[in-house]
């Protein structure tokens, strides 16, 4: 199998997921919680984005957390805005928590657009919340 149908098969299986995680967020079958792991480097970002480019248009907004205290959250970020093309997300790493940041949790609440839902991806152990 040639490398164009591996990847093929990638995006696919990617695509059947982020509908189920899209049916999770506004269909049928709503969930308040959803988990969905990934090992390290199986496109986690990639699909984030993905959810984010479909439900761009609806009354949804994203915070993305992530565990690392490097630059893993402007990676990310800019992994993000690539691929999604979105503008209804932020995206924060522990190193925005520190005693010597001046971000405070009012700063996020400000981030959140008024009237949209709120969707919380904690990178590192999927989690999405409303």
């Amino acid at each position: 199998m040639t490398k164009a149908q591996w990847l093929e098969i990638i995006n696919r299986r990617q695509d059947f997921y982020v509908e189920q995680l899209k049916e999770m967020l506004v269909g049928q079958g709503f969930r308040k919680h959803i988990y969905f792991n990934s090992p390290t480097g199986t496109g986690k970002t990639v699909m984030i984005a993905k959810l984010m480019a479909i439900l761009q248009a609806s009354d949804f907004f994203f915070i993305v957390t992530t565990l690392s205290r490097g630059g893993l959250n402007k990676q990310v970020s800019s992994s993000l805005e690539r691929l999604s093309k979105a503008d209804n997300f932020v995206v924060f790493g522990v190193s925005s928590f520190t005693k010597s940041t001046k971000l405070q949790g009012n700063d996020i609440e400000r981030a959140i657009p008024t009237g949209k839902k709120l969707v919380w991806i904690r990178d590192e152990g999927l989690l999405c919340r409303i």
